[in-house]
């Protein structure tokens, strides 16, 4: 089987998403994988490819991104069918651009698609008739959590399966800044961008905590003394295997968090925002998962306690969670047992 892998979007975020699920592909010796990706994320992953040009993701405008989008897709398109491949495969893609493509297609071939989806099941009206022009011949639509890929098919009638999010491993040397702060200070880490009166509240009721509680997060200088911010983490796998607690406030339905699921292999206790993806990830991972609804209130008035509880700070097994992971695709993907 030939497979053309391709991500049209090549987001800096969803680099160890890519790279992790390249490599489960990777794994089956009969399978045969080509990357059409951008110059950089094919740099960055030092792997061979084929590449279009960094110039095409720039943003500033728009109507002229989507533009970009549609001949980045129509270019792996072609070079798909001229190569006669089996399967390609979107591991992101624009909503607009690629319902526009794919409904312009004048001819029917073997190919099968597959579209896997972060951002992209619709939120709003609009994205949603983009949505539903999306056709269904030899489409398939990867949710992934369970409840987004039956999402996908009770409610907009397409073939979807469900593959999980790969975990990548974290590697960090945490003893210098254990030997600081073990048994006197409770870290807290919240990386994910966050809505910013959102941000303000959690930072101000966490201020009132005092000095035994130290917030790390993105930003410029903060006012609030217990509050730590950086613009970049540069020793974010450090700060991530140090934390007691690790705050994701942003609400997530139909899509998913990555800082989540490199926290599942912490020893860290998980806040998150109550919403359908927290509330699914509480079902499985009950003791690890905290679902918060007022997060003033919380932080204020309960988060000392439960921190205090021992309980949830496991470790999720990331090798056991990854084979399931390969197997889910071998089976859904490319048919195999």
């Amino acid at each position: 089987m030939k497979i053309l892998i391709a991500d049209p979007l090549c987001e800096k975020g969803h680099l160890n998403f890519n790279l992790n699920i390249i490599k489960w592909f990777n794994n089956d010796q009969d399978i045969s994988i080509d990357l059409y990706l951008s110059e950089s994320m094919l740099k960055d992953m030092s792997m061979q490819g084929i590449a279009f040009k960094d110039s095409l993701l720039t943003k500033g405008n728009k109507y002229k991104y989507k533009l970009n989008q549609l001949k980045i897709i129509n270019a792996i398109y072609k070079y798909a069918i001229d190569h006669k491949y089996d399967k390609l495969i979107f591991l992101s893609y624009e909503l607009f651009s690629t319902a526009a493509f794919l409904n312009l297609r004048k001819f029917r071939n073997n190919l099968e698609i597959v579209l896997f989806e972060h951002n992209t099941v619709p939120n709003s009206f609009a994205k949603e008739l983009l949505y539903r022009a999306i056709p269904t011949y030899k489409i398939t639509h990867v949710g992934l959590m369970p409840y987004i890929s039956k999402y996908i098919t009770e409610k907009f009638h397409k073939k979807s399966i469900y593959i999980p999010h790969p975990i990548r491993l974290i590697i960090a040397n945490t003893n210098e800044i254990k030997s600081n702060d073990v048994g006197s200070v409770t870290n807290v880490f919240m990386p994910s961008f966050v809505e910013e009166n959102l941000k303000h509240t959690i930072c101000a009721s966490f201020d009132t905590l005092g000095n035994k509680f130290i917030l790390r997060t993105k930003g410029k200088i903060s006012k609030f003394k217990n509050v730590s911010t950086q613009e970049f983490f540069y020793n974010y796998d450090e700060n991530m295997l140090d934390a007691d607690a690790i705050f994701i406030p942003q609400k997530f339905d139909y899509r998913v968090s990555g800082v989540l699921f490199e926290a599942l292999q912490t020893d860290a206790k998980i806040f998150m925002s109550n919403c359908l993806f927290s509330k699914n990830l509480k079902e499985k991972f009950e003791s690890k998962i905290v679902i918060v609804d007022d997060w003033e209130h919380y932080i204020r008035h309960e988060f000392v306690n439960e921190i205090n509880n021992r309980n949830g700070k496991e470790r999720i097994n990331r090798e056991a969670f990854n084979s399931v992971g390969f197997k889910l695709l071998q089976k859904e993907l490319l048919c195999q047992k």
